[in-house]
């Protein structure tokens, strides 16, 4: 018996997140140091209490370069602000968001939105609503709640909505919850998989969401 090894290639939405935290760190890493460095050539540079008290009082209208210790403190601390809130409330669902999103752009932040938060993502369609539920409790407390976040908004008004789940069975979309999540998003960057087929009035398209966390979209 062979041994099968799978890799996992995670998808591009997900590096684009790795890039972005990535970049926030290193332009506080950056502004930290130069903050510090700065700060510390302006402590080397300062004159004892001795000598500050002989300077003849002629100076006192001239203008001082650098910052004071105070100054530098508060920069510090606005830099250390501003790092936290980009680290911490990173929301990719209204980062990514956009007039032009298609399906294929929304399962990919559903995607990437389960990175985010760690947390496995249960999506349950009707015509009317959907709902996303966080890990498997299925109650209004573990709902998650964005105006980004409606598929039933991308794709064509007046369409007929088919779901193939990863088991195989099919489910067309009416006005009644789906029974089950229609697909699940785990924190991996994998999915339980799922063909969605869109029929509009212009034609029909499917939306393959594969379980590596892959999204093509096939025009028929």
């Amino acid at each position: 018996m062979g041994l099968e090894i799978k890799i996992c290639i995670p998808p591009m939405g997900t590096f684009l997140i790795f890039l972005k935290i990535l970049g926030a760190m290193s332009t506080y890493i950056y502004f930290l140091v130069s903050t510090l460095s700065m700060m510390f050539t302006r402590l080397e540079q300062m004159e004892p209490l001795e000598e500050k008290e002989k300077m003849p009082t002629s100076g006192i209208g001239k203008n001082n370069s650098g910052f004071t210790l105070i100054e530098l403190l508060l920069v510090l601390i606005l830099i250390g602000v501003s790092s936290s809130y980009i680290m911490l409330n990173t929301d990719l669902i209204g980062s990514f968001k956009s007039s032009g999103d298609t399906a294929e752009d929304y399962f990919e932040r559903m995607t990437n939105e389960s990175i985010l938060r760690g947390r496995t993502l249960h999506w349950f369609l009707s015509n009317e609503e959907e709902r996303i539920y966080l890990d498997d409790f299925f109650t209004e407390a573990s709902m998650l709640h964005s105006d980004e976040l409606n598929f039933l908004k991308i794709i064509p008004s007046n369409s007929e909505v088919t779901i193939k789940t990863g088991n195989g069975t099919q489910y067309r979309i009416n006005q009644d919850l789906t029974p089950i999540p229609m697909i699940s998003f785990y924190p991996s960057g994998e999915t339980s998989g799922a063909i969605i087929a869109v029929n509009h009035p212009n034609g029909t398209y499917k939306v393959l969401v594969r379980t590596n966390g892959e999204v093509d979209r096939v025009e028929e």
